[in-house]
């Protein structure tokens, strides 16, 4: 069972999905953050890169709509806290996706593929989902914890695994989208 804490974060990650703010999810929502992150990453249409980041946004969307158990085509809130609830309820679930998606975010996040995640880099993903680039910059400074200037592959999982897990109000991992 989600906690109301859990509730709050994932209320912020539903927001961002949003993307045309109607109050549901839809596959429309999907692909206009997929048409985003292809501008982000130079991503022509039709091109193997191309086809490989819509294949990866939009399975992550046919995933959460099996889950959600949605025939409408739309998710609503509620269905979205169900759908978090049901894949973070067991270690397999972890696994088969909230693990994947870590990687994937990775990927998207580091356009340089130098396997570090630096501040212009994830000022960029912001522009592209939704939130400003100052609460960003906020955000980078949280899930920096060695102050090193970038954020290493295992460091982000890490963060991204106490999102979606963690009750710590006090856990850098709450700050991946930004103030909630």
């Amino acid at each position: 069972m989600l906690s109301e804490f859990q509730k709050r974060k994932l209320k912020r990650n539903f927001d961002i999905f949003d993307f045309d703010g109607n109050g549901v999810l839809t596959q429309d929502d999907y692909e206009l953050i997929v048409d985003n992150l292809a501008k982000l990453r130079n991503y022509q249409q039709p091109s193997p890169e191309y086809e490989q980041l819509n294949s990866k946004i939009i399975g992550y969307w046919s995933e959460l709509v099996k889950i959600a158990g949605t025939n409408n085509g739309e998710v609503t809130l509620s269905e979205w806290w169900d759908y978090c609830n049901a894949m973070m309820s067991t270690s397999y679930s972890y696994e088969k996706l909230i693990e994947p998606l870590s990687h994937i975010n990775f990927w998207l996040i580091d356009t340089d593929s130098n396997e570090k995640i630096t501040l212009a880099e994830y000022k960029q993903l912001a522009a592209c989902c939704k939130f400003n680039t100052n609460e960003a910059a906020q955000a980078f400074t949280k899930l920096d914890l060695d102050g090193s200037g970038f954020i290493e592959k295992q460091e982000l999982l890490r963060h991204l695994y106490d999102f979606f897990y963690s009750n710590n109000p006090e856990a850098p991992g709450n700050w991946i989208l930004g103030p909630f």
